[in-house]
Formats: structure tokens, C-alpha cells, sequence
């Protein structure tokens, strides 16, 4: 428990340090960065094997999202499509949530062989933590 708390107190302080100078696409990866390494408890070998693939399936999910975000562009208000417009609409977003389930999995199972899987199931948690952080740090520069 102590060693868990001294790495959470490093990864804070960090953070806390790379903050001072970093863009704010930085300081975004650093949290991850620092959530991920405490919540999933990797090691220095494992974190160096499992950035590349993680960050390389962030890059390909960010892809997918800008691929529909275009396709609702497209589409524009719901309010003025007909029926088959709105039927292909679905059919893409359905498409959409396919392709962002087949890629889970592909990167799921290239991160089964250079980590537990438990700590793979770690990573929902890792995740909603990252997410709530980013909030909060919105949330207090708002204030």
C-alpha cells in the first residue's frame, strides 16, 4: 500500500511539475498518463510496452469519432430528414459503434499479451477516473 501511495504522490507531483510548462494537449496526456500508471499499477515494463499500443488505439478510436462527427455534419438537423436519410443515418451510426467494438477488441487482445488481463479490466475505471479529473480541472478554471 505504501508503494502505491508513493507513486500516486509521484505521478501527482509530475504532473503537478510538467503543468507549470506544458501545452494543454500535454498536460492531458500526463494525467492519463499518471491515472492509468496508478490505476492499473503498471510497471516501468509493462507502462513501456503498453503506451504504444494504448496510444496507438486512442489515435485510431479519435479517427473513427472524427469519421462520424463528419457524417453528422452531413446530415445535419434531424428535424429535416426524410425517412431513408434518417435510415442511412442510423445505418452509419450503427456502422460506427461496429467499427469502434472491433477495434476494442483488436487492441484489447494485443494488450493481453504484454499485461494481465486484470489489469486490462482495470482500464473501464482508469478511464471514468481520467474522465472525472478532466472535468473537475474544467471545472475549477470556470470558477
Amino acid at each position: 500500500m505504501k508503494t502505491r501511495a508513493l507513486k500516486l504522490i509521484i505521478a501527482i507531483a509530475f504532473l503537478s511539475i510538467s503543468q507549470l510548462k506544458a501545452q494543454p494537449g500535454d498536460r492531458i496526456q500526463s494525467l492519463r498518463i499518471a491515472i492509468y500508471t496508478e490505476e492499473l499499477q503498471l510497471t516501468s515494463e509493462e507502462a513501456k510496452v503498453f503506451w504504444p499500443i494504448f496510444n496507438e488505439y486512442s489515435q485510431k478510436l479519435q479517427k473513427l469519432k472524427n469519421d462520424l462527427k463528419q457524417e453528422r455534419i452531413k446530415y445535419g438537423a434531424i428535424k429535416n430528414l426524410s425517412n431513408s436519410e434518417a435510415t442511412e443515418a442510423i445505418n452509419k451510426f450503427l456502422e460506427f459503434e461496429q467499427k469502434e467494438l472491433d477495434l476494442r477488441k483488436e487492441y484489447m487482445n494485443k494488450l493481453a499479451k504484454v499485461i494481465p488481463p486484470q489489469k486490462i479490466l482495470k482500464m473501464h475505471k482508469a478511464e471514468a477516473r481520467f474522465k472525472k479529473a478532466l472535468l473537475d480541472q474544467i471545472k475549477d478554471a470556470n470558477d
